[in-house]
């Protein structure tokens, strides 16, 4: 897959030399004045496909999205990206007990208050004695943990400050009609 990328604003007027015209899968662009080269994007670019800048400031990105309204890319969307630190760590709770395992307050609806009835022998007559008898459940699934029970669970926590700075990315899809050239 073809791709042109540039990062020196004299490659942004001169143009992706190395890449022919409808050459490119992607164009990215990380340029101060990434306007500049939306025309050459659009030349090495094959129709529909994809070019994304990257600007540290909106108003490059709200110039950069009006060259490309203007040279025919549609689907024009800008996102902030913002670096976001996140502090992870291994918590160990205890399990509640919110009346599955049978103790006052009654039990929840479901399979397990079922099963519990037929293994105590509280099921109806005819239910037993229609039903040939069958082997124990397993009561606790190597997956499940049971109130009361401690479990591990990674916890992630988003830190308040925001070390870095913002920056905006642009994306376009070229049109499959040619850039205008006036």
């Amino acid at each position: 897959a073809a791709e042109a990328s540039t990062s020196a604003a004299s490659e942004a007027s001169a143009g992706f030399a190395p890449v022919g015209d409808g050459e490119a899968d992607a164009v990215f662009l990380d340029l101060p004045e990434p306007w500049l080269a939306v025309r050459h994007a659009a030349r090495v670019l094959k129709p529909s496909r994809k070019v994304c800048s990257y600007s540290p400031c909106i108003e490059q990105s709200i110039k950069t999205a009006s060259a490309l309204r203007a040279g025919g890319f549609h689907t024009i969307r800008t996102m902030e990206a913002r670096l976001k630190t996140y502090d992870v760590q291994r918590q160990t709770y205890t399990v509640p007990d919110f009346g599955t395992s049978g103790g006052e307050g009654g039990e929840l609806s479901g399979g397990a208050a079922k099963r519990r009835r037929a293994d105590d022998g509280a099921a109806s007559s005819s239910a037993a004695a229609s039903s040939p008898p069958t082997a124990a459940p397993n009561p606790v699934p190597p997956a499940e943990v049971m109130p009361g029970q401690d479990d591990d669970w990674l916890m992630a926590k988003a830190n308040p400050m925001m070390r870095g700075h913002t920056a905006y990315l642009t994306f376009a899809t070229r049109s499959t009609r040619p850039y205008p050239t006036a």
